[in-house]
Order: structure tokens, then sequence, then C-alpha cells
């Protein structure tokens, strides 16, 4: 029977330790026809996650107004309120 020739050749002997015969299989990804193919498509979704992430991250300043800026940066506690006071003339123009 095709089933019981399956489980003889393949499956048992791999269970078993077995290192030689058509159906020695490891447990890892690169035996399979395409598994170099499936790393590198993992790679790739990995670094564009982590591109979209940093892009995230750096957006985030470059919509603020320039006095929201200064805002934030009196508030962190970055300037003291006399810069705050004549950068912000300097941003409205008076």
């Amino acid at each position: 029977m095709i089933l019981d020739s399956y489980l003889s050749n393949e499956i048992i002997p791999a269970a078993m330790g077995s290192t030689t015969g058509p159906g020695r299989w490891e447990g890892h990804m690169m035996n399979t026809p395409y598994g170099g193919f499936m790393m590198l498509l993992v790679g790739a979704a990995v670094i564009v996650f982590i591109i979209l992430i940093v892009r995230g991250f750096s957006r985030k300043n470059v919509d603020a107004s320039p006095l929201e800026i200064l805002k934030r940066r009196y508030a962190q506690g970055e300037i003291d309120k006399e810069t705050y006071e004549k950068m912000k003339q300097d941003i409205k123009g008076g």
C-alpha cells in the first residue's frame, strides 16, 4: 500500500533519529523547496516594518509649526523664558 511505504520509508525513520533515507527531515525551513525564498520574505518584512516605525516617529516633528516646537522646547526646559520670548517674537515677525 502507498501509505505503508510512505510511513516506513520517510516518517518513521526520521522520527526515530535515522540519518539516512529519502525522508530525512530535520525540522527547519531550509529543507523545503522555497525555504530560502521564505527567509528572504520574512527578512524583508521585518526591514519594512522597522522603516515604517522610524518614519512614523520622525514625522511627528515635521507636522508641528515652529511656534508649537518652541512651546514644546520651553515646556521641556530646553530654553529659558527670555530665550522663549525672544524667539517667539522672531517667529511672529515682530
